[in-house]
């Protein structure tokens, strides 16, 4: 995704709480366990920002947002992404997985889902 692209995560309301915490610290979102709860964050730079959801991060929840030019040796650094997600092992690692595709979808997506003119 390019630069300055808002990424919004939607909650289930399944699975209990959950959060989105940047392991590097730069974002963080509230303990939220309701359906339909939403957090955004626009990532400006860029590169490989990762997240985790702290109460759940050792059963394999995590993912990452790729920002700008793909994965060196010319492969897609959602691929990279997406397959160390798979790597955590079980069904878990899928989660993963899906939160990673999940926060890689592109701006107009994210606006879409957020308006609620995809539903």
């Amino acid at each position: 995704m390019d630069p300055g692209t808002r990424v919004v995560w939607e909650w289930t309301g399944k699975g209990g709480a959950h959060n989105v915490v940047a392991e590097d610290g730069a974002f963080e979102s509230e303990m939220v366990g309701e359906k339909g709860y939403t957090f955004e964050q626009t990532f400006d730079s860029a590169g490989v920002h990762r997240y985790v959801c702290v109460p759940h991060e050792a059963m394999g929840m995590r993912g990452a947002v790729v920002v700008g030019a793909a994965g060196e040796g010319g492969g897609d650094a959602r691929d990279d992404v997406v397959a160390n997600a798979l790597s955590v092992g079980g069904g878990v690692g899928l989660v993963g997985a899906l939160l990673a595709i999940f926060a890689v979808e592109s701006r107009n997506n994210a606006r879409e889902r957020r308006d609620g003119s995809n539903r």
